[in-house]
């Protein structure tokens, strides 16, 4: 597997695979692969060319990701927590916060045939800086989830770049199949 910064400049596309797996490819090379390790789980395991994260939900009412080293008994390198009224959150590592994670406009991508834009997300440094931007598609007719993910000349060189680019992704997978709280976007109307 080649390392993600290698290829920053390249089109990136993240595509479903079979048994909710999910790949990073440039062009026909994979670059990540993330697998959930349950069919109905939030677990996921994420390999790139510089090791492996495990990602886990975690809590009820303001469910949590943590981010360990290797495998479900690794070190834990980090926590994504989530804001309460909206899917935006906070990357916190060991010694306070590190990134953004914010929905953000649409951003004009390359579309295959058949696709449609979906919602945009992307990582940002703490002065709001853009670093790694994600544009989910709507992929017609068979409606597997894909994505165009854009990383910013700045973000090439983070150490992080892997792990920002899986779990960005793997917070998708959970936003698109309901895996986290469901309350309203900051925007959106209360339900009655």
């Amino acid at each position: 597997m080649r390392a993600i910064r290698d290829c920053a400049d390249l089109p990136l596309h993240w595509r479903e695979g079979t048994l909710r797996s999910y790949r990073l490819q440039a062009g026909e090379e994979t670059l990540a692969l993330i697998s959930f390790q349950r069919l109905a789980g939030t677990t996921a395991l994420a390999e790139v060319a510089e090791g492996r994260f495990c990602f886990e939900r975690r809590g009820l009412w303001l469910p949590q990701v943590a981010i360990r080293q290797d495998d479900e008994r690794g070190e834990e390198l980090a926590i994504f927590e989530p804001q309460l009224w909206s899917r935006d959150g906070i990357l916190i590592g060991l010694h306070g916060p590190l990134y953004r994670w914010s929905r953000v406009h649409e951003r004009r991508v390359e579309e295959g045939e058949g696709s449609l834009p979906g919602p945009c997300w992307e990582w940002q440094d703490l002065t709001e800086r853009p670093l790694l931007h994600f544009n989910q598609l709507i992929c017609l007719p068979h409606m597997r989830m894909s994505g165009v993910l854009t990383i910013e000349p700045a973000a090439a060189g983070l150490s992080l770049l892997p792990l920002l680019a899986t779990l960005g992704w793997y917070l998708l997978v959970l936003y698109e199949h309901g895996a986290t709280r469901p309350l309203p976007e900051a925007h959106s109307p209360l339900p009655h």
